[in-house]
């Protein structure tokens, strides 16, 4: 069994060495900010504008793209993608859905929808199983074609389809969908780089480089490292009144600093103290 694969039910020896742990890692921090800070300026951002419409809704039309910079990764693949005939707009509808440089502050949403493409308005019964199954994009809509039925025209219509593509498929694998699977897989690592960023910037809270752009107003101080360490210190331990620290001593008197805080440590059943056989070990 891994060392740190409890949760929720750990004794204080498993929470003191998994303390250490954690404590310790923040002094790799800043260089792993650095990795992460310049592999996401390798990679690039992509930048998409929507439609508004009258009630100042985003509409599904799509109206600007932009890559920055120009040299970045996404900036090279678009460039090789719209000289072989790409259209970036036929990429991906949210290839950067946390981003929109056209949001105004009237505007309901940044990005149509929400961002989230899903299944609207669907019931069920035991008799004709799933109905309505309209998206909430309009590509999906089922009802733009007559909803769930058997087409009897389908059959020709792939026929048909099969021998216009058949010919090109090694060009429509080149020039079309190995480029734009490489552009989204960029923009998903793009965002998962960041968000391994921000759970750093949590952790650390204010100790940070400040081109990471710490938001005290986004991220609560309270679950940072610092922040938890001393919360289950003092679960297991009684804190110093004058510098609140917390220093396990087994020779104190009941309700001296660094005691045992039974009192406390009473309200959380599934954390424990540990037995003498336990000692030295985070198992």
């Amino acid at each position: 069994m891994p060392s740190f694969t409890w949760s929720t039910r750990f004794r204080e020896g498993q929470w003191r060495a998994f303390r250490k742990f954690i404590l310790e890692e923040r002094r790799d921090a800043d260089s792993r900010i650095s990795t992460i800070m310049a592999e996401i300026d390798r990679i690039g951002e992509i930048y998409i504008g929507w439609a508004v419409d009258s009630e100042g809704v985003r509409t599904e039309e799509r109206v600007s793209f932009a890559v920055t910079p120009a040299n970045s990764s996404l900036g090279k693949l678009v460039q090789a993608y719209t000289a072989m005939g790409g259209n970036p707009f036929d990429i991906s509808a949210f290839v950067g859905p946390d981003q929109n440089y056209e949001q105004e502050d009237s505007v309901s949403s940044p990005i149509p929808k929400g961002g989230v493409l899903h299944m609207e308005d669907m019931t069920y019964s035991p008799d004709s199983g799933p109905t309505d199954r309209d998206g909430n994009f309009v590509k999906f809509k089922e009802s733009r074609s007559g909803g769930r039925r058997i087409d009897d025209q389908a059959p020709k219509i792939w026929e048909k389809i099969r021998k216009a593509r058949g010919w090109v498929t090694q060009e429509m694998r080149y020039k079309r969908t190995r480029i734009e699977e490489q552009i989204i897989k960029l923009c998903d690592l793009r965002e998962q780089l960041q968000e391994e960023l921000d759970d750093i910037a949590w952790a650390m809270a204010g100790d940070l480089p400040p081109e990471v752009g710490y938001d005290p107003e986004r991220f609560n101080e309270r679950l940072s490292v610092g922040f938890v360490a001393y919360y289950f210190d003092a679960i297991f331990r009684v804190p110093d009144p004058d510098t609140y620290s917390v220093t396990p001593d087994d020779t104190a008197e009941p309700g001296q600093p660094g005691s045992l805080n039974s009192n406390n440590l009473a309200q959380y059943p599934t954390l424990m103290t540990d037995e003498a056989d336990e000692k030295n070990t985070a198992l």
